[in-house]
């Protein structure tokens, strides 16, 4: 069975792979010192649309910022699985 092959050159996936992995790692540890933090944070950047439809109209503002806060859901998740797993 073939790899799905990403869009991204090797050199900037493995960049942005360990920038997430270090990124969740450190939510994990701030989030053992405070219990309250990852959900401090989720609330404090994830995307909120003033429009009544929010899909209605997509444009690229709204494409970055779903992504944006699709990649703050994984974010978090990761965290709280590594605190799960005790580290």
């Amino acid at each position: 069975m073939t790899e799905p092959r990403s869009a991204l050159p090797p050199d900037i996936e493995g960049v942005l792979t360990i920038h997430r992995k270090l990124l969740s790692a450190l939510l994990a540890a701030a989030a053992e010192r405070d219990a309250g933090f990852l959900d401090r944070v989720e609330a404090e950047l994830e995307y909120r649309d003033a429009h009544e439809d929010p899909g209605a109209e997509p444009d690229l503002a709204f494409a970055v910022e779903s992504a944006a806060d699709a990649e703050l859901k994984r974010l978090l998740a990761s965290a709280r699985r590594t605190m799960r797993l005790g580290g």
